[in-house]
């Protein structure tokens, strides 16, 4: 999987960053996991991550801390950085487009996030149409890969 994902970093100029896309969740984290350990790249649960950044921060600065979090976690990293467990971003009280956030970012080292959604070729999804965060993206200007069981 490695040299796929790399392909698909090296093919986006811009934004270089992959999205593994399914809505099986334990896929992805199975997926997220190998291929950081594979090819010997930090794996961050984002999660984690920002739940411990926002619990020092009133939550009318969650969406700048949230931002700033993100930007942490690959300052001073050479390789790409697997990002999973990213359910949090879509918390309405941070005030953020995932995708948007997470394609600036990879302007300064390549991204692989593990996203439970779906995609049709077009459009992307996070979660599906019952879901409370449920979104969609046209156009999403990353590279996707399917993963599927």
């Amino acid at each position: 999987m490695k040299s796929t994902v790399l392909q698909y970093l090296q093919g986006s100029p811009y934004y270089p960053c992959t999205l593994l896309v399914s809505p099986e969740v334990a896929l992805l984290e199975g997926a997220a996991t190998a291929l950081a350990q594979d090819a010997a790249w930090p794996l961050v649960s984002v999660g984690e991550a920002l739940a411990d950044e926002l619990l020092t921060e009133p939550p009318a600065r969650w969406p700048r801390a949230a931002q700033r979090a993100i930007r942490q976690f690959v300052t001073g990293v050479r390789n790409p950085v697997v990002l999973y467990r990213i359910d949090i971003m879509f918390e309405p009280q941070l005030r953020l487009d995932p995708l948007v956030t997470f394609r600036e970012t990879s302007r300064a080292i390549p991204l692989v996030v593990a996203w439970p959604g779906h995609y049709d070729g077009s459009i992307l999804t996070y979660a599906t149409p019952e879901h409370a965060h449920y979104r969609t993206w046209r156009d999403p200007q990353v590279g996707i890969l399917p993963l599927h069981p």
